[in-house]
C-alpha cells in the first residue's frame, strides 16, 4: 500500500515540476533572452582609440592624389591630445609599414602617450578591386579595424580638445557631417561598436569601388546611407570635428577669429595644410596669434610646449 501511496507523490511532484517547466521556464528564458539583448544594446562604444599610419603608396602607380607625408610634430601632437583628452583603456596605433622619422621615435619614446604597435595587412584589393593610395587603403582598414575591435578611429591629423564620453551612448555609430548642405558625412572620426551593421554597409559598397574617385566611398558612400538607414547612425553637426571646413583651412594659420568651443576636436586637413604643419615648433605655438596654435595651446596647455622646447634643446 505504501509503495503505491509513495509512486503516487512522486508521479504528481513529476507532472506539477512538468507544467511549472512548460508555463515559467520559457517565460524565464525569453526575459533572459532580452535582457542579454538589452544589455549588450546598452553597452557604450569601447573607450579604444585607433590610428593607422604606414599605409604606403604603391609606388610604381601614377598618383591621381597626393603621396603620404612624413610623421611630423603636429602628428605627435594629435596622439598627444587623445590620450589626454580621450582618456582611452586600450590604445592601438595600427601600421604596415613603420614610420621612421624624428617625430615618430619621439612619439614612441613618450611613456604618457604609451600606444600598442598592431601590424596590419598592406590593403592591396578589395572585392577584386585594386587599391593603390595610402588614403584609400587607410579608408578600408578603419573600417575592419572598427567592425573587429569597436572604438574611436582619428586620422593622425585630428587635434581632440575634449572628452568624447558624451557621444559614447548615442548609438552603434557616431560620425559627423564634413558638408551638412551636402549630405557628406566624414570619416576622419568614426566612434563604433564592433559588428555593427552601417559600417559593415559602407564596407560592403566597396563591391563598387573606383581607386579614381577621391572620396567616394569615404564620404559620399556613408552620407548617402546614413539617409537609407538613420536609426543605425548619429550624425553630429559640422563643428563636431570638421570645422573650420576643408575649403576654409587657411583660417587655421592665417586668422585667429575660430571660435572652437563647441567642437569636440578639429580635423587639421593636412594634405591642404602641410606645409604649414611640418614648420610648427613649440616656440610658434606658445606665440603665434592664429587659430590652431590657439587651438593647441587649448587641447595640450602651455606647460607641454615649455617642456616640449626644452627637450628640443637638449637634443640638439
Amino acid at each position: 500500500m505504501w509503495k503505491s501511496e509513495y509512486l503516487s507523490k512522486i508521479f504528481v511532484v513529476i507532472f506539477l515540476s512538468a507544467v511549472l517547466l512548460y508555463y515559467f521556464l520559457p517565460n524565464d528564458v525569453e526575459v533572459l533572452g532580452t535582457q542579454l539583448l538589452t544589455d549588450e544594446i546598452r553597452k557604450p562604444i569601447p573607450l579604444i582609440v585607433h590610428f593607422i599610419v604606414g599605409q604606403i603608396d604603391q609606388k610604381t602607380e601614377t598618383h591621381y592624389f597626393k603621396h603620404t607625408t612624413p610623421f611630423g610634430i603636429i602628428n605627435y601632437l594629435t596622439f598627444l591630445a587623445a590620450r589626454r583628452n580621450l582618456r582611452p583603456k586600450k590604445f592601438f596605433v595600427h601600421f604596415y609599414e613603420e614610420p621612421n622619422t624624428f617625430w615618430w621615435n619621439i612619439t614612441k619614446q613618450d611613456r604618457e602617450i604609451n600606444f600598442s604597435l598592431m601590424k596590419t595587412r598592406l590593403v592591396e584589393n578589395i572585392f577584386d578591386h585594386p587599391v593603390y593610395h595610402h588614403s584609400h587603403r587607410s579608408d578600408i582598414l578603419r573600417l575592419e579595424i572598427l567592425l573587429k575591435y569597436g572604438g574611436i578611429y582619428l586620422d593622425t591629423d585630428v587635434l581632440t580638445f575634449r572628452s568624447f564620453n558624451s557621444l559614447m551612448n548615442l548609438s552603434d555609430v557616431v560620425m559627423g557631417y564634413q558638408n551638412d548642405k551636402e549630405g557628406i558625412i566624414g570619416s576622419s572620426v568614426i566612434l563604433s561598436k564592433k559588428n555593427n551593421a552601417f559600417l559593415r554597409r559602407i564596407y560592403d559598397a566597396y563591391q563598387s569601388y573606383d581607386y579614381t574617385c577621391w572620396a567616394c566611398h569615404a564620404t559620399a558612400v556613408p552620407g548617402k546611407l546614413a539617409q537609407l538607414y538613420p536609426q543605425e547612425v548619429v550624425v553630429l553637426p559640422m563643428n563636431a570635428f570638421f570645422l573650420p571646413r576643408w575649403s576654409e583651412a587657411n583660417r587655421f594659420f592665417e586668422s585667429n577669429d575660430y571660435n572652437f568651443t563647441s567642437s569636440f576636436a578639429s580635423h587639421l586637413w593636412n594634405t591642404q595644410t602641410n606645409d604649414y604643419l611640418s614648420k610648427l615648433t613649440p616656440d610658434i605655438i606658445l606665440n603665434g596669434n592664429f587659430t590652431l596654435a590657439r587651438m593647441l595651446r587649448k587641447a595640450l596647455g602651455n606647460d607641454t610646449f615649455y617642456i616640449l622646447k626644452k627637450l628640443l634643446t637638449d637634443k640638439s
